[in-house]
């Protein structure tokens, strides 16, 4: 993926987000990586987060999963290398996260 659908897809998690009620990301570069950059949004010990991989030009957008309490892993939604570009497929995975993040707080018209 060029810059330009890496920006989009980081303004669209954010307003989607903003579109459920839910506080702006936690945004930031992510560690080790050149270009490399996170944001992630919480609910009631949840979280979805965005990922881009500079280095192995890799979008991925996860979720948590485990016991409330217990060990929590990320478990990918959507993962796309840099070679393909898949805006729809992206944003589909980005609505299913947020229902499973927000499933009191509907998408827009919903």
């Amino acid at each position: 993926m060029t810059s330009e659908p890496i920006e989009s897809a980081f303004a669209l998690f954010r307003a989607r987000a903003a579109s459920r009620g839910l506080a702006e990301p936690d945004e930031h570069a992510a560690p080790g990586a050149s270009g490399s950059r996170v944001a992630t949004v919480s609910r009631q010990g949840a979280a979805l987060r965005l990922a881009w991989d500079g280095e192995a030009g890799v979008l991925a957008l996860e979720i948590t999963h485990g016991p409330p309490g217990g060990p929590v892993s990320w478990m990918d939604l959507f993962r796309l290398p840099s070679a393909t570009d898949d805006e729809t497929g992206f944003a589909s995975a980005l609505e299913y996260g947020l229902d499973l993040l927000c499933p009191d707080r509907p998408a827009d018209g919903g």
